[in-house]
Order: C-alpha cells, then structure tokens, then sequence
C-alpha cells in the first residue's frame, strides 16, 4: 500500500509532463535529476528489498543520493554533463547569427527554424524538396520580417555533392554559419533481410554520411572564428537496438556516438556539440515510413511529443550553451537513463520491438523448411 501510494503519484506527474500539460524548468535540469535519482531509488528499493530492510531505508538512501545530484548540479552550473559555454547570441554589433538546417522542410526541421527565427536568426533551410522550402520561407518572413531565410534545396541521399552545393552557395552568398541543426533523417520499416540494397544505402547516405561530411566541413570555419555550436538530432532508438527499425537504430547510434566523441575533441576552442534523443514525435516523418498509423508507441495518448516542443527544447539547448546530450520528454529520459543500467541490452530490444514494430509485421526471418529424407 506504501509503495502505491508513493508510486501512483510520480507515475501521474511523469505522463502529464510527457504530455506537454506541464514541463520542468529547463534551466535546471530538474528533469535528468528526476530520472537520476527514480533511478538510484529503484536500485536502492531493490537492495533493500533483498536484505529484508523497511521501507524508510530506501527513502533515507533515495533522499541522501538526491542531495548529492543536487549539489553536483549546483557545483556543474545545472549542466547535466559536459561543459557549459554560456548564451549563444547572435554575434556582431547589429548583425545576426546564421543557422543552417537540415530536413527543414517539414516537422522538427522545419519548427526548429521557426523557433530560431523568433530569436532574431536567420535560417539557412535545406532539404531536397525546392517548393516545401520556399513555403517554410514565406511562413517565417511573415512571422519575423526582420530575418532573412535562404533556400538552400540540395539531396543528402547524395553527401558529397550536396555537401559541396552547401559550401558552395553559403561562400556565394557570403554566409557564415554560426549554428549547424543536423536534422535530416530517414527511416524503413520492415525486417533487415526484406529491404532493398539501395534502400538501404540511401538511409545510410542521409542519416550518416551527410551530417559527418557537413560537420566536418563546417566545424573548422567554427573552431577558427572561436564560435559556433552543432546540433545532431538524433533518436532514443540509439541507447537500444530496434528489430523491425535495425538500420535506422544503427544510424541514430553512430550520430550519439559521433556527437560524444566530437564534443570531447573541441573542448576549449568555444564550438560546442548538443546531442539530442527524441522520442516518439507527431510529425510527417513517421507517417512517411508507416509507423504513425500502426506502431503501438504512438496508439498511447499524449506520448508522442509534438515536434514544437521539440524543437523549442533543441534551440534552448544550442542557445543557452549546452554541450550535454539532450533527451526530450522526461519519460523518454528515464528510458534513456534508467533502462540500461536496470536491464540486459536484450531485454531492452525486446521493449524497443514492442513500442515500435507493427503487430501485423513479422520481423523474424523463418528458419529454412526442414525437408524429411527417407532412407
């Protein structure tokens, strides 16, 4: 009865802020200190469990390890790992910063440049589609007159010419870019085997190849001018492999992966990295690869995040100097932080397949007929 009394509670206020019905205050990073220390309380319930220990021991070693958080954050600046670099503000007397966007077209992409807008940036959009982006333009020149929009259209399914039209035209227009959102992404459904070769060469292309060849051509201006931050936009399918989604899990890894290992390299030149998990989100994307209408994560209401507050979460992050991974929704966040410590990277694709894969969609490959021989 204790523990349901104490359970039932945190378990109403965590949906509502998953939900977007009210949100912990960014600032201070109440969120990742909540799935730290839900964390180290079950760890804690269970030890205590085991030795045959009361209920207050639990709570006493719960209350001891969240001072600790506190203090640790309070020492850090509330900064959740890494370092802190402090505001971003657009740079020069009079002028504005310049960010460029990746898959702005439409969903995270294209909100993240209407929320940069806002802030007085202007926005480099780029994504293959020429008319979708010239739509963004409009809808963001009305809103903020003051901020100019480029379009920049260019296929990333093809880094290394799309990389070099980039380049090319942000030198033509004289364009130096301060902040880079890695947004672009793809994603097919269905198990590895049944998917074509091209296929999945074109995920690999946009979801790897792109964003590593346009950091790496971006990242030097940045390091010399002392200024700049990149944003990968990443997945929470990256902390677990994902049957039915394998490719587009493996990818989302390789950005996380790729995001850490940066950020430590260009510690001290002033260029930052954010890394950010997104969860479930209501956007074209996941219509466009089938999963809005049939993945079961999506069926539970108010869990998917709408990509506003996403993309309002990923400015804040780049704007106010964050330099650690950032995972939206605290529900997503306890996944994040508390699933693989608790539990075997087996068990945790097992959760993945359920939460993503279509019922009606067998991702196992049948093992081969057994044909009977008679002597």
């Amino acid at each position: 009865m204790a523990w349901t009394c104490l359970v039932l509670p945190i378990a109403a206020v965590l949906y509502a802020e998953q939900a977007g019905l009210w949100q912990l205050p960014p600032a201070l990073g109440l969120s990742h200190i909540l799935a730290q220390s839900t964390r180290s309380m079950l760890v804690a319930a269970f030890a205590v469990w085991l030795c045959g220990g009361p209920l207050l021991v639990s709570l006493a070693i719960t209350a001891l390890d969240l001072a600790l958080i506190f203090a640790t954050h309070l020492h850090k600046g509330w900064r959740c790992h890494g370092q802190t670099l402090g505001m971003l503000n657009p740079p020069g007397e009079g002028g504005t910063g310049v960010v460029l966007i990746t898959g702005a077209s439409s969903g995270i992409g294209k909100d993240c440049a209407f929320a940069f807008a806002a802030r007085g940036w202007s926005v480099v959009l780029v994504a293959r589609t020429k008319s979708a982006l010239e739509a963004v333009k409009e809808e963001i020149e009305r809103r903020c007159p003051k901020v100019t929009a480029h379009v920049l259209p260019a296929d990333l399914s093809d880094p290394t010419a799309a990389v070099d039209t980039i380049e090319a035209t942000c030198q033509k227009l004289s364009l130096e870019i301060h902040v880079l959102v890695n947004n672009a992404g793809l994603d097919m459904a269905g198990s590895f085997v049944s998917k074509d070769e091209a296929d999945l060469a074109q995920l690999i292309a946009v979801n790897c190849t792109a964003p590593t060849l346009l950091t790496r051509r971006i990242i030097p201006l940045m390091v010399a001018r002392g200024f700049g931050r990149v944003c990968f936009v990443s997945s929470l399918v990256s902390v677990s492999p994902v049957p039915g989604h394998c490719v587009y899990a493996a990818s989302k890894a390789l950005l996380s992966s790729l995001a850490d290992s940066v950020r430590y390299e260009l510690e001290g030149t002033g260029v930052g990295v954010v890394n950010v998990l997104a969860g479930a989100v209501n956007t074209g994307f996941f219509q466009a690869s089938g999963m809005a209408a049939t993945t079961p994560v999506f069926s539970v209401p108010g869990y998917a995040l709408r990509s506003e507050r996403v993309a309002d979460e990923i400015t804040k992050a780049v704007l106010e100097g964050r330099t650690e991974t950032v995972v939206t929704g605290v529900i997503n966040q306890m996944y994040a932080s508390i699933f693989p410590v608790l539990f075997p990277r087996r068990f945790m694709m097992l959760v993945a397949e359920r939460a993503m894969a279509p019922v009606e969609a067998p991702w196992r490959v049948p093992p081969p007929a057994v044909h009977a021989h008679a002597d």
